[in-house]
């Protein structure tokens, strides 16, 4: 209902930019969303939302060249999954009291999952902060997975130099992880 409500507002020439952004990288979205749940039922929900947010985000997709938006895609479908999971989880958990939870967890397991979205949350906070050449650089290279000349040519730059553009990249997320920890440290001690 709402992908056609927001296909609806579209003019002609939108509507065939966003249907040959489909055509050439359909394979590209699902497979993200695949690779994220896990499930074949799922990634078609995901897929379906990650079209409707596209569509929203025209003006955007426009600007960005294809490697760009595989990234751009990319990001979308993880943080449509995140979303996705955290609905999820709240549905299973409402009518549960939570004495009846605690006895059922493994506490360990549980200390696990929290510490591992926290480190989710900060690598997402600390990747906003970033330039968006370094943010693209380091998804293309480790959310990605993508080799040397896929970044070059997706950054505009030669494949020699992003192996120093990844090192500043680095350096710069690094600094500004440093820079929160220490104001952290500040406000809490």
């Amino acid at each position: 209902m709402r992908k056609k409500r927001e296909i609806n507002r579209l003019t002609a020439e939108e509507r065939a930019f966003m249907e040959k952004l489909y055509e050439n990288h359909k394979k590209t979205i699902y497979y993200a969303a695949l690779r994220e749940s896990r499930d074949p039922h799922v990634a078609d929900d995901l897929t379906q939302d990650c079209l409707v947010n596209l569509i929203k985000n025209i003006s955007t997709i426009r600007k960005l060249d294809c490697c760009k938006i595989d990234a751009y895609i990319v990001v979308a479908i993880r943080r449509l999954y995140i979303n996705y999971a955290k609905k999820e989880s709240r549905a299973t958990l409402l009518p549960i009291d939570r004495p009846f939870i605690a006895g059922l967890v493994d506490e360990k397991s549980a200390e696990i999952e929290l510490e591992k979205e926290a480190v989710e949350q900060d690598v997402e906070s600390l990747l906003d902060q970033l330039s968006e050449r370094d943010r693209l650089i380091l998804q293309s290279k480790y959310i990605l997975g993508l080799d040397e000349e896929e970044i070059a040519a997706a950054v505009g730059c030669k494949p020699n130099s992003v192996r120093m553009l990844l090192c500043r990249a680095r350096e710069h997320a690094r600094a500004i992880g440093l820079k929160s920890e220490k104001g952290d440290e500040k406000g809490n001690g």
